[in-house]
């Protein structure tokens, strides 16, 4: 009923409203969008507008059509409600030929189709079988449904229900539309908040008083949600699970770097939620036990920001990458920095004296850190690198470097 509502708004006020126009290309756009790699809309927005490519799964944008259909269906509703114009009266009897035509085509071509498709399905696999039996009882309801609509129209034109009637009518028309299909859509009898409890290991890991992050690797899901950390105020390695994790991240993983790689300690990840089917390190030490899923802490996890007083300069990602992945690499050390105005060598030797770095305050767009260092060095921080970050040291502000 809805989408017979919109175009009989489109037919009856595209000239009348202006917003109407504005309505319709909304939700052609979001339609098209919808479609992803099936419409080529999809592909300009993603290569043409930098903010459509931070967006994932393009059916989301289904939501701008169902919007729009919805203040079309409105428009339309509030006008036919009202006494009509002749010439309105005639765009009416347009529109509702042309729905009659539609919904004499789907009945004699597309309901037959359907039931020849069940017919043949029935030798095939048993969810193609499915597909086709679902694919008629959701033609058949939109033919109910459409039918419906059109038989509301028909009371509005011959005037056989008052204004306060058919508004009533309309509403339970569409309340049972979307109540029907909805009704039994994606129903979850589970408590989906069953992975984010595990209160004895948020108490074990609170009681730390280091700065780390944790990791909850894919294979623990079930008992231990993936965003698990995040929503009780720690620090996760792979950040949001779905749909923002983090590329840089990937891009590590995708390259081998294990969790017994000295590379991994860069990461500050300092405890591993471990299932039946995680790789765990030989020289990871068991921190807790919870059922299923225990709690690995790795001794070997450098801190979230330290000194080093050897650096190397590299012209590239790729280079710098493979360098700091080899085998006499020691972040604990060293660094690989990325050329740049202000970007030097360095390979000194700090002696005996004091040396301390103590971070003081942080939050979501800050980080203070006290340093304590006998000579030069580069203060490596742990944190995702962004052109945005600006450091001030004693005041005097200084260049970011990507390590």
């Amino acid at each position: 009923f809805p989408l017979v509502l919109a175009a009989v708004a489109i037919a009856l006020c595209f000239r009348r409203y202006p917003l109407t126009r504005f309505w319709l290309i909304l939700g052609a756009f979001g339609l098209l969008l919808s479609l992803g790699g099936h419409a080529v809309l999809h592909g300009w927005t993603y290569a043409l507008i930098p903010f459509f490519r931070q967006l994932r799964v393009p059916a989301r944008a289904i939501v701008l059509f169902d919007f729009a259909v919805a203040m079309l269906a409105a428009t339309g509703l509030d006008v036919l409600l009202y006494p009509l114009s002749r010439r309105a009266r005639r765009m009416l009897a347009a529109v509702n030929r042309v729905w009659l035509w539609i919904l004499g085509g789907l009945a004699l071509v597309g309901l037959p189709l359907l039931g020849y498709a069940v017919l043949v399905s029935r030798q095939l696999p048993r969810d193609m079988l499915y597909q086709s039996v679902v694919s008629m009882g959701s033609l058949a309801f939109a033919l109910l449904m459409l039918g419906a609509s059109l038989g509301w129209l028909a009371l509005r034109r011959r005037g056989l229900a008052s204004r306060a009637l058919l508004g009533a009518l309309a509403i339970g028309l569409i309340a049972f539309d979307l109540i029907s299909l909805g009704a039994y859509l994606e129903v979850e009898p589970n408590d989906p908040l069953v992975g984010y409890h595990n209160e004895r290991a948020i108490e074990f890991l609170r009681d730390d008083p280091e700065i780390f992050r944790v990791e909850t690797p894919a294979e623990v899901q079930g008992g231990w949600a993936p965003d698990w950390a995040l929503v009780n105020g720690m620090d996760d390695l792979s950040g949001i699970w779905n749909p923002l994790r983090l590329g840089a991240y990937d891009v590590l993983t995708w390259v081998g770097i294990g969790r017994e790689s000295r590379f991994y300690d860069l990461y500050n990840v300092k405890y591993l939620i471990a299932g039946e089917n995680t790789v765990v390190p030989a020289h990871f030490e068991p921190a807790f036990e919870n059922g299923k899923q225990s709690i690995y802490r790795n001794p070997r996890a450098l801190p979230r920001a330290y000194m080093v007083y050897r650096a190397q300069v590299v012209g590239g990602d790729i280079r710098a990458l493979n360098m700091a992945r080899a085998d006499g690499f020691d972040p604990a050390t060293e660094v690989v920095l990325k050329k740049g105005k202000s970007v030097a060598s360095l390979d000194v030797d700090p002696g005996d004296g004091e040396r301390r770095v103590e971070i003081v305050d942080r939050g979501p767009n800050h980080i203070d850190i006290h340093v304590v260092t006998p000579t030069q060095g580069y203060l490596f921080v742990g944190e995702m690198w962004m052109p945005g970050w600006v450091a001030y040291v004693d005041g005097e502000r200084h260049e970011v470097i990507k390590a």
